[in-house]
């Protein structure tokens, strides 16, 4: 008799067990469901990215923050998904905000030693620009690059701007006159109150076209540096790995797509 029930006994537990553990099973995932509901994942849409960009480098970011920069810019993260806030502040400012973590991150960034030390940099950068030695027209000076600048000489330059490595590693040498204002830089080397000044060129023909200015009252002397202009992420904030890496996925869509060729060549027909 307890040999003939024996197999009920087994059916009976078998179906006890199989329903304990599909009870857990199903408490398990719920239980995970929660938990990635918990989880604070980065996704382009979810989120705004809030950045700066100086208000004095036209055609880049002019006096309201619009310019080829700033076109490229939003249109690497719309490309994406992703939304962005933009505040226009003098560079400086924007430097100083991102490092502190006021502001994710900020653009026409040159990436150098300097500023790697500073900020999150992704792989692609915006856009590159080069800059020269700019003097009063009729100069005798013409110095190849920052070494052969003599000590002491006065040197106009953009507050906290970076001029490459060369110059970065050069600059203590000089009285550096720094200003806020390109148009201050060229004011200064018509006044002869300095001896030189570095300058972007394009920045330097849309500026002196703004002043009515002709191009040849400055002399334009040896390349300084070529600056590839980035996106520079602040390190205070834990997603800036993810913000740059999707501008860089950005960038590489609108470089496919023709939308960056597209920019450029409207930069260069203004």
């Amino acid at each position: 008799m307890e040999c003939k029930a024996l197999p009920h006994k087994q059916s009976r537990l078998k179906v006890f067990f199989a329903g304990v553990i599909g009870a857990i099973l199903f408490v398990g995932a719920i239980n995970a469901v929660h938990a990635v509901g918990n989880e604070p994942a980065f996704t382009p849409s979810d989120t705004v990215i809030h950045l700066g960009v100086e208000d004095g480098w036209p055609p880049y970011a002019d006096q309201y923050g619009l310019g080829l920069s700033t076109e490229i810019v939003k249109a690497a993260f719309e490309a994406v998904g992703q939304k962005v806030k933009i505040s226009v502040k003098p560079y400086a400012r924007v430097l100083s905000d991102v490092e502190a973590g006021h502001l994710d991150g900020g653009y026409n960034v040159t990436r150098q030693a300097s500023t790697e030390k500073r900020f999150i940099f992704g792989q692609s950068p915006i856009l590159t620009a080069s800059a020269s030695f700019y003097y009063e027209a009729g100069s005798s000076q013409d110095y190849q690059t920052a070494r052969d600048i003599p000590d002491d000489a006065s040197v106009a330059s953009i507050i906290d701007y970076e001029y490459g490595d060369i110059y970065q590693s050069q600059r203590q040498r000089f009285n550096e006159v720094s200003v806020a204002r390109q148009h201050q830089i060229i004011r200064m080397l018509l006044a002869q109150r300095v001896d030189v000044g570095v300058m972007f060129d394009r920045v330097v023909d849309y500026t002196l076209s703004d002043m009515n200015l002709p191009a040849n009252v400055l002399s334009r002397g040896a390349v300084n540096h070529t600056s590839d202009i980035y996106v520079a992420f602040s390190r205070k904030n834990p997603d800036s790995e993810k913000y740059a890496a999707s501008l860089d996925k950005g960038l590489l869509k609108i470089r496919k797509n023709g939308v960056y060729d597209a920019l450029m060549q409207g930069f260069v027909a203004r």
